[in-house]
């Protein structure tokens, strides 16, 4: 979506590849490289023929919570992507509190942060679609996550169990879950009444998240979570979802009053709650969408921040 909307508006060409030809090198004045570690042998080539290098980063590598491991999730090993990002000129991240990280193990490396963006046009047609969809009368609350938000959800699985019984209208829509049976110890009762479906590449998130009435965005604290960025907060907010978020910066730092509804203290009376005003008000569900989807169109839409990927990308090479 960056490539696209920079080959868009700039003179500069910027193309996406999985695997680097010896062609590509040619001309290129950056290369920005990312998680898999057969890449340092491409950063030293790129290095030794004057072109720069960055290594795009978007998770703390080195916060990986055990737990996962519990789940079969496995974490990356900090040390093969370390070698590459020492061998980089500069490391990107989207939020200032992973930059305090990478800096802290990656000392007197360039670390610039590239705050997220969205491209709205990617979900213009399902929100155009959301906005004359006639109620059937349910209200469904949504939460899009993977494996690595298995330890967030003893967050919410209390609340959403209260509300599933004072709320016969409810349903609760999961995407991404991979191990959803953690979870529904709670909500088994209600299987009927909830959806569990795969993970789906970010092409199709629009459509498959158009039901949602409520956004979930659920984070313990936890050094991994504190360098997470807003971009579930983003996405729902392009389809008008109102979302209840935890306390965490990256939501914090997004959210404006009026526009998202933030968890206090992660406390279940809070979850609870702020749930529970967004199910029985359809007035408010509206206007904080409303208000989320504009702050993203005025605030995080890649047309218009687009330049901050430009200008980080062209002082890097200035830097070399």
């Amino acid at each position: 979506m960056v490539a696209r909307e920079i080959n868009r508006q700039y003179v500069h060409r910027i193309d996406c590849k999985t695997n680097i030809l010896f062609s590509d090198y040619i001309n290129t004045q950056l290369m920005i490289f990312q998680r898999q570690s057969q890449n340092l042998e491409n950063v030293k080539y790129a290095n030794a023929h004057g072109i720069s290098t960055a290594y795009d980063l978007d998770d703390d590598l080195w916060g990986c919570p055990p737990v996962f491991e519990a789940y079969g999730k496995k974490c990356l090993k900090p040390e093969e992507s370390e070698v590459i990002m020492k061998a980089c000129d500069a490391i990107t991240v989207s939020t200032p509190e992973l930059a305090d990280v990478v800096q802290k193990h990656i000392p007197g490396k360039p670390v610039h942060v590239i705050p997220n963006a969205i491209d709205m046009e990617m979900w213009d047609a399902t929100y155009c679609e959301r906005q004359i969809k006639v109620s059937d009368g349910t209200v469904t609350i949504g939460w899009m996550a993977s494996q690595s938000h298995l330890m967030d959800a003893p967050l919410v699985g209390e609340v959403l169990r209260d509300l599933m019984v004072e709320f016969p209208q409810l349903r609760l829509h999961f995407i991404g879950w991979l191990g959803m049976q953690d979870f529904m110890v709670n909500l088994a009762p209600f299987k009927d009444r909830i959806i569990c479906g795969d993970w789906v590449p970010v092409s199709q998130l629009a459509e498959t998240m158009k039901d949602f009435d409520i956004g979930l965005l659920p984070l313990v604290d936890h050094p991994w979570n504190r360098s997470k960025s807003d971009l579930k907060y983003l996405q729902y907010s392009c389809l008008g979802i109102p979302s209840v978020a935890s306390p965490l910066p990256c939501y914090t730092r997004t959210i404006e009053q009026g526009c998202g509804l933030i968890a206090e203290n992660n406390a279940p009376a809070a979850w609870y709650t702020h749930l529970k005003a967004l199910i029985v008000d359809e007035g408010l569900r509206r206007s904080v969408g409303a208000r989320a989807r504009q702050l993203v169109y005025l605030k995080h839409n890649i047309k218009d921040q687009v330049r901050v990927w430009v200008d980080t990308y062209e002082r890097i090479v200035k830097n070399k």
